[in-house]
């Protein structure tokens, strides 16, 4: 008897063990079970912040291919722009010499001529400019066509 009694005792703490462990497994599986319902939620904000993302990123790709064409044809029309204001300014030059040519005529005490439409000879150039014969030319402009008159009154503005 003192043999089956040391063998259900044996038995006996086994099982406890047994029960003990299986209390500490199973508490070990709850939280595993939680850390996997956190897991799946985390994934499925992540799903949702990439879709996001991608929406995004094809709306950024539609406004930049609009803007890229628009920066494009900005562009060509710029540069047709540069060689039209190059022609203006070269034209605003060759007015410009004129009418230093012809007020520097003007206050000559000899006979009034006719403007040359040439370019003015090489003293009467631009560093030869002096802001008198300017403001006196912008005195008689009756004689000038409307664009120089119009050309002398800004030049004259800006002084």
């Amino acid at each position: 008897m003192l043999e089956s009694l040391l063998v259900n005792g044996a038995l006996a703490g086994l099982l406890v063990a047994t029960l003990v462990y299986a209390i500490k497994l199973n508490r070990r599986i709850g939280d595993l079970r939680r850390g996997r319902e956190e897991l799946d939620q985390a994934v499925q904000r992540f799903a949702v912040a990439a879709a996001d993302a991608d929406r995004t990123m094809a709306r950024l790709a539609d406004l930049t291919n609009g803007q890229g064409r628009n920066l494009q044809d900005a562009l060509k029309k710029g540069g047709g722009m540069v060689d039209d204001l190059k022609f203006l300014i070269e034209r605003a030059d060759t007015a410009a010499d004129r009418l230093e040519a012809a007020v520097t005529q003007s206050r000559r005490p000899q006979a009034p001529t006719a403007v040359p439409t040439a370019t003015p000879t090489p003293a009467a150039g631009p560093a030869a400019k002096p802001t008198a014969t300017v403001a006196a030319a912008a005195a008689d402009t009756s004689a000038l066509p409307e664009s120089e008159r119009r050309l002398l009154n800004a030049l004259i503005g800006l002084r």
